[in-house]
């Protein structure tokens, strides 16, 4: 199932609908692992609550960490740095100037231009410091391993980086440590608002393993952890850049280009080759109101992909492009997003 959302952005509250009844918050339920739970009620900080079952919240600006981070050669864990790099594991992930190494910063100058300029049109939440520096990379490696092909008619590389800096801001405000506690035994969580019972166990349990270690983001063991429950003591986890970054964005496409049909498709039927081509839209509404609601037309669903393509319009200059990306569409690639 998907990770709840819709909610309320600092200074523009919206009411979120969440999704189908099964999901946890009414928005996570999965054939593929998501558990039954009962709707939970939250309120983001300048945001309203939800209705029917599902999640609202907005979330106070991220003002980031003022620091320029550990300056190192090789690298070290946890720190990022200008010419280190950030190694989840504490190895030589990183090189003088940038890698490409698991947990190593983004080498691509021309994404981190891109990306940082796209960050300085947001209206609020701007991160600085060692978060704008982790939440860059992290982008940038997310959309190089979970973002369409570059081949892909009428799509190109920096669509899926400018997605994911308005769906952050919509989510979270880019406050990384942002808990929506509906319910409380398994929030919503981090910068994309991902959920422990929906998000991560569909990733561990069928994501390819080696893509998220090159984003920087190492998964603990989570064979004997009980998925319903599970969120409050896997905060640090889902809280870290890196890991939440690559989960969105992997969640956000996977559905994107699998979840077309006129039924929904989990991650379990993806794998099997069972996806049906889809769009970016339906990748934001599949991670707003879970699969099974990925074709929801209501006005917290409109609002939801309002806002986020109202950031990308800015990202982009001010234009949508043509064909809009949003509707471009996009086919299953189960190589890409399985194991």
């Amino acid at each position: 199932g998907g990770a709840s959302s819709g909610g309320a952005s600092a200074g523009a509250a919206t009411v979120g609908q969440g999704g189908a009844p099964a999901g946890n918050g009414g928005a996570n339920g999965s054939a593929n692992g998501g558990v039954v739970g009962g709707g939970g009620v939250a309120v983001g900080a300048g945001g309203a609550a939800q209705g029917g079952g599902g999640v609202a919240r907005g979330g106070t600006n991220a003002a980031g960490q003022t620091s320029a981070g550990m300056t190192s050669v090789a690298g070290s864990a946890g720190m990022a740095s200008a010419n280190g790099g950030r190694s989840a594991t504490g190895g030589a992930g990183g090189a003088t100037n940038g890698g490409t190494a698991s947990g190593g910063t983004a080498s691509n100058p021309d994404a981190v231009s891109a990306i940082s300029a796209c960050l300085d049109t947001m209206p609020y939440g701007k991160p600085s410091g060692d978060t704008r520096t982790k939440v860059i990379d992290a982008i940038i490696k997310s959309c190089e391993k979970f973002g369409p092909p570059a081949s892909t008619p009428n799509w190109k590389p920096e669509y899926c980086w400018y997605h994911m800096v308005g769906a952050i801001l919509k989510e979270s405000s880019f406050n990384p440590t942002s808990v929506v506690n509906s319910p409380a035994t398994d929030p919503t969580v981090g910068l994309t608002q991902i959920r422990f019972s929906s998000t991560v166990h569909d990733y561990y349990s069928s994501g390819p393993t080696a893509a998220m270690t090159y984003i920087g983001c190492t998964f603990p063991d989570f064979s004997s952890v009980n998925w319903s429950t599970g969120g409050p003591s896997n905060l640090s986890f889902m809280e870290d850049i890196a890991c939440n970054v690559g989960l969105g964005a992997w969640y956000y496409y996977y559905n994107a280009t699998g979840n077309g049909g006129t039924s929904p498709t989990y991650i379990a039927q993806y794998c099997q080759g069972k996806g049906q081509a889809g769009t970016l839209t339906v990748g934001l509404l599949s991670h707003l109101n879970g699969p099974s609601g990925s074709h929801n037309t209501d006005s917290n669903s409109t609002s939801y992909v309002d806002a986020i393509k109202t950031q990308f319009t800015k990202c982009m200059g001010g234009t949508l492009p043509s064909p809009d990306p949003f509707t471009v569409p996009l086919s299953p690639n189960p190589t890409q997003y399985c194991k």
